[in-house]
């Protein structure tokens, strides 16, 4: 009895942090796309593979640490871990990434503006 409870617990703990895990890559997904100016159609495709994914660790997580049996606490540790996220820490990482994010972009557009006037130098004495 008491290793059945070791395992339901385990893969309680286990479906929460994995539940942490998919709020981090949702707040991720989702910065990038506030960064980064995408077609409808494109985000739509991105919300689908992420959902998928997700939907694969959660099959994951039961196989492995259920034996296979769909069980209620696993889908709540998830949603809890989900939850747990976004409710505690999800505004500092999203602040923190979007001031990354913003920063990559910006040298990223430097960087493309130097090449342009190297390549416009290259052409224009050639």
């Amino acid at each position: 009895m008491t290793g059945m409870i070791e395992q339901q617990s385990q893969a309680f703990l286990v479906s929460i942090l994995c539940g942490v895990a998919a709020g981090v890559v949702i707040g991720v997904i989702y910065e990038l796309k506030k960064v980064i100016k995408l077609n409808a159609a494109f985000i739509g495709v991105i919300d689908i593979t992420i959902w998928l994914a997700l939907c694969v660790s959660v099959v994951m997580v039961t196989y492995k640490y259920s034996s296979g049996n769909v069980r209620f606490y696993i889908f709540l540790g998830f949603l809890s871990g989900m939850g747990l996220y976004f409710s505690t820490i999800n505004w500092a990482v999203s602040r923190i990434l979007n001031y990354i994010l913003c920063m990559t972009k910006n040298a990223f557009k430097k960087v493309i503006f130097a090449a342009k006037k190297l390549v416009d130098i290259i052409c224009h004495k050639g």
